[in-house]
């Protein structure tokens, strides 16, 4: 009879320490503080554009297979509800103007890339402020959808303007 209240007193304790260390994970789970940080709409669109990097270009592309310039930003911002015009020209005529030294994400950076002419005809998004030095996402017609700085020579030169499209 002594063995058997042993074994009752064991299994009785073993219960209790499996049960305490269960009740403890569960609680020092739950005792974490998880800060949800949420995306604003510029860094999502941002993402979104970024999930194209290394598309090749193709001149009216949309989607995975090709990608122009103004169909990377037509795609990203409708993806968050944002509808924007399907040419680079169409772009220019909308959102408000605003000075490159106050860049934000999100922010769209006009063009004059071809060699013979001064139209602005290429876009690209805003993806990195760092002081002064702006990155932006764009589908180059050589390399397709890559991000580029504006510290970069030809892009400094090229730069004719910036846009605001969401408020």
């Amino acid at each position: 009879m002594a063995t058997l209240e042993k074994i009752k007193y064991v299994r009785f304790y073993f219960l209790i320490l499996i049960f305490s260390l269960v009740l403890g994970l569960l609680t020092s789970c739950g005792s974490k503080k998880r800060v949800a940080y949420k995306l604003s709409q510029e860094e999502k669109i941002v993402n979104y554009a970024k999930s194209y990097l290394n598309t090749p270009y193709q001149y009216g592309g949309t989607s995975a297979r090709g990608m122009d310039c103004s169909g990377l930003i037509q795609t990203s911002f409708y993806q968050y509800g944002v509808k924007m015009p399907r040419s680079t020209k169409k772009l220019l005529k909308t959102g408000r103007k605003k000075p490159l030294r106050k860049a934000e994400l999100g922010d769209l950076v006009f063009f004059r890339t071809a060699k013979r002419s001064r139209k602005k005809n290429h876009v690209g998004i805003v993806t990195r402020v760092n002081g002064r030095e702006i990155e932006f996402i764009h589908s180059s017609t050589s390399r397709g959808v890559m991000i580029s700085t504006l510290e970069n020579p030809y892009w400094k030169k090229a730069f004719a303007e910036m846009r605001r499209y969401i408020k």
